[in-house]
Order: C-alpha cells, then structure tokens, then sequence
C-alpha cells in the first residue's frame, strides 16, 4: 500500500507542479501579448502529451504482463521523475525561442508516455498483494497518492511564491518547483526496489500460464470491459483534472486571486479529501464499489453547475465550500474507481487490460485544461466549464449501468465472465 502510494504521489506532484506554475510557465516558455493566448498555448503542452499515455499503456501494460508488475514500477516512477527534474533546467522562451516549448513539450511527452503506465500498474500492484474483503481499503493507496502528490505540489509551490517575488519566480524561482521532484523520485525507487511482485503474477508465471501478446489478448477477447472501463473513466477523469489541473489556473486568471493565494487555498482544499479516500475505500468493501460510484456520477450531474455558480460569487467562503464540495465526488472514484476497473481484468492480462482502459479516457481528462479554457475564452461566461463535466459524468452513468458489482470476485478466476458469474 505504500508503495503503490509514493510512487503516485510522485507521479501526481509532477503532474500538479505544472498545473499550479501554468501562469508562470506561459510568461517563461510562451511568447504571447494576450495573457490568455499564453495560457492556452500552455495548456495545449499540458494536454497534448495525453494522447502518448495510451501508447505507454500499451508498453508498460505489454510488460507487466509479461515480465511482471515490480519491475516496470520502477521504470515508470524513475521516467516520471527525471522528466520533471530535467524540466527544472530547461531555457526559457527569451533564451533559446521556438526550442524552449519544444523542449517542454518532449519532456512532457517523456512523463506521458510513463504516466501511461504508472497509475494502472499501481492499481493492479496494490489490489493483487491484497485480501479479498480488503481490496478497497488497501488499494485506496493508490488515491492518497494521487492527491497527497496534488496537495504537496500545492504546498511547495505556495512556499517558493511565499519566498519569493513575483519577478524571482519567473526569472528562476519556477525551476525549484520541477526540481524538487528528485528527491521525491529517490526515496519512491528505494522502496519499490525492496519489494517482491505481487502473488497473482507469481503464480502465473510458475504455471506458464502467461500471455505471449497480452495487448491484443485484451483487445480481441476483453473488449467488452475494456471499453466499460473507458466510458466509465471519462466523468472521472473530467471531474478529476478541473479540480487539480484546471482550478489553479482558475482562481488565477478569472477569479482573480494571486499565485500564492491560490497555491495555499487548493492545497488546503484537495489536503482535506486525504483522509476520506481510504474511508470510502472500506465502504466499497462493506458496501460494494457501485453505490460508491454511482453517487459520484449523480452528484456531478446534480451538482456541477451550482457549485461553479457558486465559485464565481466572489466570496472566499463560498468558494471554499464549493470547491470542497467539487471534490467529494473526485474523492470517491479516487477510492474504488481504479480498484474496480483492474477487478474486471484477469490476472494474465490485468495490467494492459487496466492501462488501455484507463489510458483511454485520460485522453479526455487531459484535454479538460484546455477545453475548460477555450469555453470560457470563446464563451465569456466563467461557468462554462461547468457543462463539460455534467456532460462528461452522464456518460459515465450510461456505461454504469452495465457494470456488475467486483467488490466480491475472486481476482484468480481465469475470466471477468466467470468471476461474475462466480
């Protein structure tokens, strides 16, 4: 559970760290009068990128399944990291022109590409070294990774703006941010080097019961999960990243709140859903993983274009509770959504299974940056995020209605058919 934990933290902290430094980093890499101009060109390398994650899905998944889970772990969180490391030295715009966002860009190509296999791979790690009856609680690691990596960002970035002027930040104060994601890196290796692959993987392979090509194994006889697991992601991963890749920028540049604002606020917002992931993650063993899910999805429905109304007030307290309550939802699918979607796979093709899956609706999640900004660029109207994400969560709900209830299949049944049936 720990392991699978840092290693998402870091993951997530690299990926955050761009988010909470968009303003910064379209001053540094972008050369561009409109502010706003700057920003979607930023967002465009935050979201073009997502496109190579199913491609890094398809190697590391291809892998895992291969080779094993711990392994490619390793792979995954030392690529993550070196990117963002490498981030910190890059030129800026005024030094080296055109190369400097081509440089971004590749880098940021680099962290897709082992993104694409980080998150299942960590799923599918932590659920099969758990007991069944316990697969939520202790695969919710995966969660508190992915938001204690968001809120940590959040945290070291508000301490350098706090530490710093605005012109030190811009000049040189940015690169302390991706370069801090190092030491993150070192510690997430030596704990995945001292651990074992998981026993399903072992068990497997001891009965030559592994996959030659496990990719197209998924595609030609697990279709059916496959894109449940896609659809099902899509409301997800929308929610998902306009709360931790789009709402910086957000109270930046439309509700007018400073850098350093914003960076402490958020941090302290997605910090306090922490302790309720493994909460939920319990419930969905007590209760099963739909109920969880499906309430997310309504909520989204229900509740999206309140609570943004809501954010744009212009009261601290009401955007405090708005946004806490954006989260809740995000919250419960961090805790059972990646646990459900590598319980419809079996063992032999889990890891691709769940990186093709996940990958695939990511594309989405990772466009949400910038589409949550063309709306309002195009539109002038600060809510008009909003409707991407209702839109996003009524797909998920039609695709949930054809999930069946995981929290009790056995993860060694040679199908998803015959654990259902089971």
């Amino acid at each position: 559970m720990v392991a699978t934990l840092v290693g998402t933290t870091v993951e997530y902290y690299d990926f955050a760290l761009y988010a909470v430094s968009a303003s910064i980093l379209a001053k540094v890499f972008f050369s561009a009068e409109d502010s706003g101009t700057a920003l979607l060109s930023t967002f465009m390398v935050f979201s073009i990128p997502f496109v190579l994650r199913p491609l890094g899905g398809v190697i590391f998944g291809h892998l895992g399944d291969r080779l094993g889970r711990r392994g490619v772990l390793i792979a995954t969180v030392v690529m993550m990291g070196t990117a963002s490391g490498l981030i910190g030295v890059l030129p800026s715009y005024a030094a080296a022109g055109v190369l400097a966002p081509v440089l971004l860009f590749l880098l940021r190509a680099l962290q897709a590409l082992a993104a694409g296999g980080e998150l299942p791979g960590a799923a599918t790690f932590a659920a099969e070294h758990a007991q069944q009856g316990r697969r939520g609680f202790y695969s919710s690691g995966v969660g508190v990774g992915v938001l204690l990596g968001t809120s940590l960002a959040s945290g070291v970035a508000a301490l350098v703006n706090i530490s710093l002027s605005d012109a030190q930040m811009i000049e040189w104060g940015w690169r302390i941010l991706f370069l801090s994601a190092l030491p993150l890196t070192l510690a997430a290796l030596i704990l995945r080097l001292s651990l074992d692959d998981t026993p399903s993987f072992a068990s497997a392979a001891a009965k030559e019961a592994v996959v030659r090509n496990p990719i197209v194994s998924v595609v030609r006889d697990h279709w059916r999960p496959l894109i449940r697991v896609a659809l099902l992601g899509i409301g997800y991963a929308v929610g998902a990243y306009f709360s931790t890749g789009f709402m910086f920028a957000y109270m930046t540049n439309y509700l007018g709140h400073t850098s350093t604002f914003t960076s402490v606020f958020a941090g302290i917002i997605i910090a306090l859903g922490i302790p309720c992931i493994p909460l939920f993650g319990r419930l969905s063993d007590r209760i099963g993983r739909r109920p969880v899910m499906g309430a997310a999805f309504v909520w989204y429905v229900v509740m999206t274009i309140p609570l943004v109304s809501v954010m744009g007030s212009g009261s601290t307290a009401l955007l405090a509770v708005a946004y806490f309550a954006m989260n809740l939802p995000y919250v419960a699918l961090l805790a059972v959504a990646s646990t459900t979607f590598v319980e419809l796979f079996p063992t032999e093709v889990r890891y691709s299974g769940a990186a093709l899956g996940i990958n695939a609706f990511a594309l989405v999640g990772g466009a949400t940056p910038y589409l949550a900004t063309l709306s309002i660029e195009v539109s002038g109207n600060i809510r008009a995020p909003a409707v991407l994400i209702v839109v996003a969560a009524i797909i998920s709900l039609l695709a949930f209605r054809t999930l069946p209830e995981t929290s009790r299949l056995s993860l060694s049944s040679p199908s998803p058919k015959q654990r259902i049936e089971q």
